[in-house]
């Protein structure tokens, strides 16, 4: 994109920003868009975060769950999404971090799509 508008630059700028603020700023984006595309690009980024240490696990899981009530994306997909959080909330009790993050992983490779022309 030669000349992104604003709203792209600030989206491209905010990877510390709260899960909930990059939702905002999605929304402001002007013109056309395939949503759904959108949605699993952005689970790219989450993945190759957590996959490089990059992100902390606890964070993803909330990225998700805001994935899960903002994106444009099927039910079956929303509701895979939307339970990393109870799941986390739970590992006290049942499961192990790592197991949970192995999980969010394989979601995340499942769900996810590259922009055109980035593998």
């Amino acid at each position: 994109m030669a000349n992104p508008p604003i709203e792209v630059i600030d989206i491209a700028t905010s990877t510390r920003q709260p899960s909930d603020e990059l939702a905002r700023l999605l929304k402001r984006v002007p013109g056309p868009a395939n949503l759904t595309a959108a949605a699993h690009r952005v689970l790219g980024i989450l993945r190759a975060r957590l996959v490089a240490h990059d992100l902390a696990l606890d964070f993803v899981v909330n990225s998700l769950w805001i994935f899960s009530i903002e994106a444009t994306i099927p039910e079956v997909e929303r509701r895979a999404a939307s339970n990393f959080s109870d799941e986390y909330e739970c590992l006290d009790y049942y499961g192990t971090a790592e197991s949970l993050r192995d999980e969010v992983v394989r979601f995340l490779a499942e769900h996810t799509s590259e922009p055109d022309g980035i593998a």
